[in-house]
């Protein structure tokens, strides 16, 4: 009895959820219906994949590869991903205020070019995996900020507003990514730079850990990384010059002046930046471009000064990694004297050697905070490795933390 009992309370269960399902189902895909009926076109931004856009303005063609907006047609190039997101979330968005469907211009003997759609002054394209969809923008409508558009597909002419087409470009480049960098400075996790002096390459060891591996191997200073990445990522491209440099040495990128690499978790690819000469009668601009692109731009000048760095700059001066709140010990030593200090569980410091007592907690801040507090002043990469000539193989004093 006790089985039957609970079966039945089983299947009770099992059809009350498939009920609550399919009245949330059915709600939901009801909703989603009169949603499409206000909207003039029928589309997901996210899904769409190619747009391509033909005015007396401009003829061109956009894919998204990898994630990524680019431009294929007129010329093959990077595209403003944010200027085309905007664009097609301003097209899903758009009202439905009229609708005149194919068989309803025929009984009305309406064509085409009552409505400004023979020769349409925009022509816009949009493929997803499933469909393409094609828009023809024809005249204003005689009320109010509206105009004529048909989806060629269904033969349907619908009434709309007009304010997308302020999102319209007006020429290729109003298009084009201006971003000599994607991504974020906090993403990248390893820096190359080539000069004509010389070549550094930093990287990330571990979250906010920056190390120096050549020309030397030590410890890089957090913040003149960080600053250094968030000024690369504030480059911007000020002029398109060419979508070929067959004369590379025109804009001295057959011999850069300076070359940038960086390597961030976001993109799949490295990307890079290769300086050339300076950009006649504009002394404040030098040329540019990508390595393996054939485009040439010009960005500001300032990028020299950030790359123009010694290594000694890039160095980490503190003496200490430590902070205060991590030390659990500190030990000095001199001769056969020692001094030790430990922190017990409760945080409160105490000597332990040469004798256990409680320490002045006062005093032991002070010192932590100058040790830790120390930088270098002078790095002496050259001074030999001779250990006995500098004291240190039988070092007056030593200090352990």
């Amino acid at each position: 009895m006790l089985g039957r009992t609970t079966l039945i309370l089983f299947l009770s269960v099992a059809l009350l959820g498939g009920f609550i399902w399919w009245v949330e189902r059915k709600t939901e895909s009801t909703a989603k219906q009169q949603e499409w009926a206000r909207q003039a076109i029928r589309m997901d931004p996210d899904k769409i994949s190619k747009l391509s856009i033909v005015s007396e303005d401009v003829q061109m063609v956009c894919e998204k590869t990898d994630q990524h907006w680019l431009i294929t047609s007129p010329v093959k190039t990077r595209a403003d991903e944010g200027e085309i997101e905007s664009f097609l979330n301003e097209l899903s968005y758009l009202p439905r205020h009229e609708v005149i469907t194919a068989g309803q211009q025929q009984k009305k003997r309406l064509a085409r070019q009552d409505y400004g759609l023979d020769a349409p002054r925009v022509k816009i394209v949009l493929e997803d995996a499933q469909r393409k969809t094609t828009l023809l923008i024809g005249r204003n409508a005689p009320l109010g900020s509206s105009l004529y558009m048909m989806v060629e597909e269904q033969g349907d002419m619908v009434v709309t507003d007009t304010n997308f087409l302020s999102k319209l470009p007006h020429a290729v480049v109003d298009w084009r990514d201006r971003r000599v960098f994607r991504g974020f400075p906090g993403a990248v996790t390893r820096l190359e730079v080539r000069r004509t002096d010389g070549y550094v390459q930093l990287a990330k060891a571990q979250p906010d850990h920056w190390m120096i591996h050549k020309p030397i191997v030590t410890r890089a200073s957090q913040e003149t990384a960080q600053k250094m990445l968030e000024e690369l990522f504030d480059v911007k491209i000020e002029e398109f010059v060419a979508d070929t440099f067959a004369a590379a040495s025109l804009y001295g990128l057959d011999e850069p002046v300076a070359q940038v690499s960086l390597t961030t978790t976001e993109e799949s690819a490295e990307q890079g930046l290769l300086l050339g000469k300076s950009v006649e009668k504009q002394t404040n601009l030098v040329y540019a471009t990508w390595p393996g692109s054939e485009a040439v731009f010009a960005v500001k000048q300032d990028i020299l000064s950030t790359l123009k760095f010694k290594i000694e700059d890039v160095r980490d001066r503190r003496l200490l990694t430590l902070s205060a709140y991590d030390v659990g010990s500190v030990k000095l030593e001199e001769g056969e004297r020692s001094l030790r200090l430990q922190r017990d569980q409760q945080g409160a410091w105490e000597v332990t050697e040469p004798k256990r007592y409680k320490a002045d907690e006062e005093r032991v801040n002070m010192l932590l905070g100058e040790w830790l507090g120390a930088r270098i002043e002078t790095f002496l990469d050259d001074a030999g490795t001779n250990a006995a000539e500098w004291g240190f193989d039988a070092p007056k004093r030593a200090v352990t933390f």
